[in-house]
C-alpha cells in the first residue's frame, strides 16, 4: 500500500533520483539546458512522430540532446519541460505542421514558447497597390502566436525570406510597404507584456536601401546583419 510519504518521496523525485532535487533549481536548470537546449534553431518541419511521454520526436540530427530526463518523474518533467519549450529556437515554416505541432504539446507548453522565428510577410501587387499577403505563411503563423503562445518574447524573420521580400519590393517599386507588414506585427503584439522585439534578418549586402532605413526606423524592431549574399 503506498502512503502518503511513499507518494511525496515519488513526487520529489529522491526514489528515482536520489539527491537530484536537493540541488538547487539553478544547478537543474543548467543541466536541464546542456540536455535540451539545442545550439540552433528547431526546425519544426522535421518533426514526424508522436511517442506519448514527448508528444512529438525532434530529427536527431538538428537536435544532439537528451530528451529521457522528461521521463524520469513527474517533477522532472515539469522543470525540464519549462527549458524545452522556454530556452529553444522554434522555426515555422509550414503552418499546417506549427499548427500540428502547437496541438500536439497543448496549451500549458505552447504558452512556455519564447523565441519563434517566422518567414517574413509576403507582398503582392495588383494594379500598381502593394500590399501584405494575409494568406501567407508568415501572416497566418503570426495569427496562431497570438493566439495561442501568449508568452512570446522575440519574434524572428527568416534571413532567406526578408531578402526575398526586400528583393521584391524593390522590384514593385514601393519598399515603404513593408511599414504595413510591421505595423501588422506590432498591432497583435504590442499588448503582449512579455513581447520585447521583431528580430529581422537581413544580408550585409543591400538591396534596398530604403527598406533598410524604414526598418531601422521603426519602433521595436531589431535589425540583425549576416553574411553578404553572393548575388
Amino acid at each position: 500500500m503506498t502512503t502518503a510519504n511513499d507518494s511525496d518521496r515519488e513526487m520529489d523525485g529522491r526514489e528515482t533520483l536520489p539527491g537530484f532535487f536537493r540541488i538547487p533549481r539553478e544547478i537543474r536548470d543548467l543541466i536541464y539546458e546542456e540536455l535540451l537546449v539545442h545550439s540552433g534553431c528547431i526546425f519544426l518541419d522535421v518533426i514526424w512522430s508522436r511517442p506519448a511521454s514527448l508528444g512529438f520526436t525532434f530529427n536527431s540530427r538538428l537536435l544532439p540532446t537528451s530528451p529521457e530526463i522528461l521521463r524520469l518523474n513527474r517533477r522532472a518533467h515539469q522543470e525540464a519541460t519549462q527549458i524545452l519549450y522556454g530556452k529553444n529556437q522554434f522555426q515555422v515554416e509550414n503552418v499546417k505542421n506549427f499548427t500540428r505541432f502547437l496541438g500536439e504539446i497543448g496549451p500549458a507548453n505552447s504558452a512556455l514558447l519564447r523565441h519563434l522565428i517566422v518567414p517574413f510577410p509576403y507582398f503582392k501587387e495588383d494594379d500598381g497597390v502593394v500590399a501584405v499577403r494575409m494568406d501567407s505563411i508568415g501572416m497566418q503563423a503570426i495569427d496562431l502566436i497570438q493566439s495561442k503562445c501568449h508568452n512570446i518574447v522575440v519574434l524572428e524573420t527568416c534571413l532567406f525570406s526578408s531578402n526575398l521580400v526586400e528583393s521584391k519590393l524593390d522590384a514593385f517599386g514601393h519598399p515603404e510597404a513593408v511599414n504595413q507588414a510591421l505595423d501588422l506585427f506590432m498591432d497583435k503584439f504590442c499588448a503582449v507584456p512579455s513581447f520585447r522585439h521583431l528580430r529581422v534578418n537581413l544580408f550585409d549586402k543591400p538591396v534596398s536601401l530604403v527598406f533598410r532605413e524604414i526598418l531601422n526606423n521603426h519602433r521595436r524592431v531589431l535589425v540583425v546583419m549576416n553574411t553578404s549574399s553572393s548575388a
